[in-house]
């Protein structure tokens, strides 16, 4: 009769969990307030699908897909929304295009984002780059903006061309030796500069030419906080028990030394006296600002990781999309050697070369270096996206790489054409879908560094070099993939001094 019993219960425990599953399977593709739109019927009612994806690797081309299929609004998990169309920019991070008001009105941020990157933070304390507490970014963003002026980065300029000039010696050694690796010097370059504007001293992986741990333990910390991290996140209050007792040891352990070894350096940059234009100077200059050290910790780690892996994507991307065409290549060789002697390449004289900016636009639009979206969440009385009311609590965003390769903004959106760029070049695109660094409230604040930098680095390697892309990296970018930023292969090229 016990046994008898038991085959009962389990029978009915089985029997309600698929009902309830079926139930709430049937609510969210036909009841729910976002059953009006469109989307593959297997993600819309559970998260798994999205999260199945997204640890593949392959996320973005499955929004592409979908966005190809069922237009610019999409439905992507029960509740998550994607948008491709321009207007969805205003509507969900606020302002209104380049230059917009920063106190105008944006959604918040998502917090199974902001939760996910709580690993990044020093004893919980959030950075700029987490807060979902506009008031508290706003203060912060008020503190650390002397740090990205104009002014700041003019007084950064030859730090900025000691990198340039080491990263062109870092090639010329590893050329001399076989091909270079331009995603290995890109990556020394870009974060030799910014930790040494962020913790007073580089790291000198361009002048060893090699990576220090800490770098390398960056890159796989995105894999591991899509793995881990970010699921946690999206169990609510019971996210902060598993982080804190569930997580694997060796991803905590990873997480606890990326943070030490922030700690440490942003401390012994404090205790030493400077007079060197990095962040500190800078910020620490305002006595009325003040900032707690768990603060500087957290925006220190932020800063760097923002600011440092980004542009290195850029640059790789862009190198191999040049070399891809070598006729784009060629006119760009042309522009930057027509300068009369290297020390005319300024900041200043590089802002203003045409087809150069050209590059990087295009570069930043068929390869964004955040490819995903900046994820929001509707606030809870809802809200209304490209004209519809989108209910409160909906997570929503524009993924970029979707966004930029939807013929419905770009002519031919997937060839690398600079010309688009260029003044009365007749294409029909629509600019204003195309936002690299954001826009509203919490856009990136290093958006002026990281142009001088993309610009400085781009024009110093081809003022010095010829390159050829080899046949083992002919493919690059089809062999790239997404854990929230990319995760790159090797990009072999073959180095030829020319001075």
């Amino acid at each position: 009769m016990d046994f008898l019993s038991a085959v009962f219960l389990s029978q009915v425990l089985l029997s309600t969990a698929v009902g309830l599953f079926v139930l709430r399977a049937a609510y969210y593709a036909w009841l729910h307030p976002l059953a009006k739109y469109p989307g593959p019927w297997y993600a819309k009612t559970t998260h798994l699908v999205y999260y199945a994806i997204e640890c593949r690797g392959q996320l973005i081309p499955w929004i592409c897909r979908q966005h190809a299929r069922y237009g610019p609004t999409v439905r992507l998990g029960p509740e998550r929304l994607s948008f491709t169309s321009a207007e969805a920019w205003a509507d969900i991070y606020g302002g209104r295009g380049r230059g917009a008001n920063p106190r105008a009105h944006s959604f918040p941020r998502d917090p199974w984002w902001t939760d996910g990157l709580d690993s990044i933070n020093s004893k919980g304390v959030r950075s700029m780059a987490t807060h979902r507490d506009g008031a508290e970014h706003a203060r912060l963003r008020r503190i650390f903006s002397p740090a990205f002026s104009e002014q700041a980065l003019r007084r950064q300029a030859s730090m900025l061309a000691r990198h340039a000039d080491a990263l062109v010696a870092r090639i010329r050694a590893d050329s001399e030796a076989g091909a270079i690796d331009a995603v290995r010097v890109f990556n020394f370059a870009t974060f030799d500069i910014t930790t040494e504007i962020v913790f007073g001293e580089s790291l000198g992986m361009l002048a060893d030419g090699r990576y220090v741990p800490w770098v390398a333990n960056v890159f796989s910390s995105f894999k591991s906080m899509v793995f881990v991290a970010f699921p946690a996140a999206r169990l609510g209050r019971a996210a902060r028990f598993i982080k804190r007792h569930l997580l694997p040891a060796s991803f905590r352990r990873l997480m606890d030394s990326h943070m030490r070894f922030v700690r440490d350096r942003v401390d012994a940059r404090l205790d030493r006296p400077s007079d060197r234009p990095d962040l500190w100077n800078l910020v620490l200059a305002d006595e009325k600002a003040p900032l707690t050290r768990h603060e500087m910790y957290s925006n220190a780690a932020a800063f760097v990781l923002a600011g440092s892996e980004t542009s290195a994507t850029l640059l790789s991307a862009l190198t191999y999309l040049l070399l891809r065409g070598p006729q784009r290549m060629h006119r760009l060789v042309r522009e930057i050697r027509s300068f009369g002697s290297e020390d005319d390449m300024t900041l200043e004289a590089l802002a203003q070369m045409e087809y150069l900016n050209a590059c990087i636009s295009e570069g930043l639009r068929v390869f964004p270096p955040l490819p995903t979206s900046g994820p929001r969440v509707v606030p809870r009385e809802g809200g209304i996206v490209c004209g519809d009311f989108v209910p409160g609590g909906t997570h929503v965003g524009i993924y970029h790489y979707a966004a930029y390769h939807s013929p419905a903004n770009f002519e031919e959106p997937d060839s690398f054409l600079p010309e688009r760029w260029l003044p009365g070049s007749g294409f029909r695109d629509k600019k204003e879908a195309y936002e690299p660094f954001s826009i509203g409230p919490l856009n990136c604040i290093g958006q002026s560094l990281a142009y001088h930098e993309m610009r400085l680095l781009m024009a110093k390697v081809l003022w010095h070099f010829d390159l050829e892309l080899l046949p083992q990296s002919a493919d690059w970018a089809e062999r790239c993939e997404v854990y929230t930023l990319w995760d790159k292969p090797p990009l072999m090229v073959q180095a030829c001094a020319v001075r």
